[in-house]
């Protein structure tokens, strides 16, 4: 039998082969990864009661959206990116997310490459008349650039109401804030002015305030906590005393009047560590409210979740229909929630319906003592005066939580540490600190292993509990803010 192949044939034949395998791979390797030239398909906006469709160009990397024809206010606008299959978003991280297009915007996408591609995105807003032809606080006159009025902070303003001087043109009249008063610190205010019958919305903000809080041990916390609203801040102090020796931790979240104020929880019968009450809703900040010491009353969307008990009325928050969050003593008659003045005395006698005003809140959450009333620290004789009792919660010092209200309708969340070298605090420094970071009145849920405030479910302080190992206790109710 002939032999069909000889030892040179085959080496020839595996050379050549394996010559083929080389340079296809050579060829695949050259060639790198396939880059998409049409990332997007479209991208959108939301333009008041219309849609918006920008003008996409791959050569020049842009994204141009014409100008709009409702929106005067570009710095929070929502965009939506519809992407071509294989392209991928990475800045902004959602397909769909608000931005600011008052300056111009980087998007990036992979479109396969290694490195992704970057295009610019600009925007025009809805060319409006200047009814204004002057703005200012005092003697400080303010800058206008198209719809944003910016007032240069000066000593002696009051951020939280910062009272402006409009002139307007002939026929031109303002219909918001009739007050021409604007809370500037947590976030900017709106001006609505009328003229020739069509409302005209103007950004008011201020530049260059500094936050008193941040001179008085106070450092801003709120970038590390995620995304929050302009009007929730969070701030961490390691020396809360100001006593090097003995240090004291703490955190506070300072929400604006602009806050929803919830209360997640079902009281006593389901009490439920922080880390199930938060999964109750949406929500940035909760602190968590009382153990078992005390029944809470709990108030959600005008009903009671649970009642309270006995005779004592205990310190309450609430916030009614219009968003207004106030502080009082309240007690139930009739089905209703009562809210009772304070009274200097330091023996408690029953509470009289007739004494007391119906609070009709939305939302509401009793704690244990108020310890900070008309911006005056309150002693422990006049807490068993108002509340019937302070069951010992004056008595030494603790991890302790608290939550108060501003003179401008600000709330104020505290809460302490007593682990990793924080040594806690009294309940009359408590309240002193309550008072130093602006509040006129507040009260505080219970103390020793039980505070905790999460924010954006990530935790501020290191809870007692767990830090020794041991479960979080479970809680009657979580207040709640976003």
């Amino acid at each position: 039998m002939k032999k069909l192949f000889t030892p040179p044939l085959m080496t020839m034949l595996f050379c050549c082969i394996g010559a083929f395998f080389i340079t296809s791979c050579d060829d695949d390797d050259e060639k790198g990864p396939v880059n998409i030239a049409h990332p997007f398909q479209s991208v959108t906006a939301v333009d008041g009661s219309t849609t918006a469709t920008a003008v996409i160009s791959d050569d020049d990397k842009t994204i141009t959206f014409p100008e709009f024809q409702e929106l005067t206010d570009l710095s929070n606008v929502e965009v939506t990116f519809n992407l071509t299959p294989g392209a991928f978003l990475k800045t902004p991280a959602k397909p769909t997310a608000r931005v600011n297009l008052t300056t111009a915007y980087t998007v990036e996408v992979n479109t396969g490459g290694y490195l992704p591609v970057a295009y610019t995105m600009t925007a025009k807003p809805k060319d409006i008349p200047n009814p204004i032809l002057s703005a200012k606080v005092g003697d400080v006159e303010a800058t206008m650039e198209g719809n944003i009025i910016s007032i240069a902070y000066a000593a002696g303003m009051d951020i939280n109401a910062m009272v402006f001087d409009f002139t307007l043109v002939a026929g031109a009249s303002i219909k918001s804030p009739a007050n021409k008063t604007f809370d500037l610190e947590l976030a900017d205010g709106t001006l609505v002015i009328t003229y020739g019958g069509v409302d005209y919305t103007f950004v008011v903000r201020a530049t260059g305030y500094t936050d008193p809080l941040l001179s008085n041990g106070w450092t801003d916390e709120t970038a590390k906590f995620g995304s929050l609203p302009k009007y929730i801040k969070v701030y961490k102090n390691e020396d809360l005393l100001n006593k090097p020796e003995s240090k004291s931790l703490g955190y506070i979240a300072i929400m604006g009047p602009q806050a929803t104020m919830g209360v997640v929880g079902s009281g006593k019968t389901g009490a439920k560590p922080i880390t199930e009450l938060e999964q109750e809703g949406n929500w940035n900040v909760i602190l968590v409210g009382v153990s078992t010491s005390a029944t809470q009353t709990i108030v959600r969307d005008g009903k009671f979740v649970q009642d309270p008990e006995g005779l004592n009325s205990f310190a309450t928050i609430g916030q009614d229909k219009n968003g207004i969050c106030k502080m009082a003593w309240t007690q139930k008659f009739d089905g209703k929630l009562y809210s009772f003045p304070f009274r200097n005395a330091s023996s408690f006698t029953p509470r009289v319906q007739g004494d007391g005003t119906v609070w009709d809140v939305q939302t509401a959450v009793s704690g244990v003592p108020m310890i900070l009333w008309d911006g005056n620290v309150l002693t422990a004789e006049q807490t068993i005066g108002n509340d019937g009792t302070n069951m010992g919660w004056y008595g030494g010092v603790a991890a302790r939580a608290a939550v108060g209200v501003t003179a401008h309708g600000k709330v104020i969340a505290f809460c302490g540490q007593q682990v990793e070298g924080s040594v806690g605090v009294t309940m009359l420094e408590m309240a002193k600190i309550m008072k130093d970071v602006g509040c006129v009145s507040a009260m505080t849920f219970e103390g020793s292993s039980s505070p905790n405030m999460h924010v954006n479910k990530q935790a501020t302080v290191v809870n007692s509990n767990l830090a020794n190992g041991k479960p979080e206790k479970n809680m009657q109710c979580g207040l709640v803010f976003k």
